[in-house]
């Protein structure tokens, strides 16, 4: 485009006329490596990620029910009122055999769960009824187990009209999962009665 419109490119190691074929071959190399060594970054930027989590720590939000302390730990919450919401979930679960008839008692005895929602200052506890998709979430979680798990999930790429896309993410079973180390905290079930 630069040689098109007979613009200079200028940086701080010098001038450059795209229309010279030197010019346009060193600018040619300079943007090869630039794409080069930013590849390079993201690649030990994941790679040092993945460490992270496979030590037991990582970045995202823990789901409602436990918090992150300034070690960086994972812990129960200290609100009661929370603790006893997640674990009637489970023992509501245990009771009736189904997380479909759970939310349907639960929505009958007008019994609100906690949520943690983005706030101003951190995460907001807000209560409300349960849908059945909030309760399966609550008994999917590993967390909830006691586990830390990073990598429970792919998405598959499809090729459609001859092009590859990327397709929906799906749950791969535990033995697949990137990193799962099960005791990493103290959780609400044990990691059998999740299984």
């Amino acid at each position: 485009l630069c040689a098109l419109t007979e613009t200079l490119l200028v940086d701080c190691e010098g001038i450059y006329e795209p229309r010279q074929l030197n010019d346009r071959r060193l600018l040619g190399r300079k943007g090869t490596m630039a794409e080069f060594e930013i590849g390079l970054l993201r690649q030990r930027a994941r790679e040092a990620f993945e460490q992270k989590a496979g030590r037991g720590f990582a970045l995202w939000q823990v789901p409602v029910g436990f918090i992150r302390t300034d070690g960086q730990r994972i812990e129960k919450t200290p609100d009661r009122q929370v603790q006893q919401a997640i674990a009637s979930v489970f023992e509501k679960f245990r009771q009736l055999g189904s997380a479909r008839q759970a939310t349907i008692w639960f929505r009958e005895e007008n019994i609100p769960l906690p949520r943690a929602e983005p706030a101003t200052s951190g995460r907001e506890v807000v209560w409300e009824l349960p849908v059945s998709g909030r309760i399966r979430q609550i008994l999917k979680n590993p967390c909830y187990a006691g586990a830390f798990a990073y990598g429970k999930t792919a998405s598959r790429t499809v090729i459609e009209e001859g092009r590859a896309r990327q397709g929906s993410r799906s749950r791969k079973p535990p033995e697949e999962w990137k990193v799962l180390i099960v005791g990493h905290h103290s959780g609400y079930i044990s990691w059998e009665e999740y299984l």
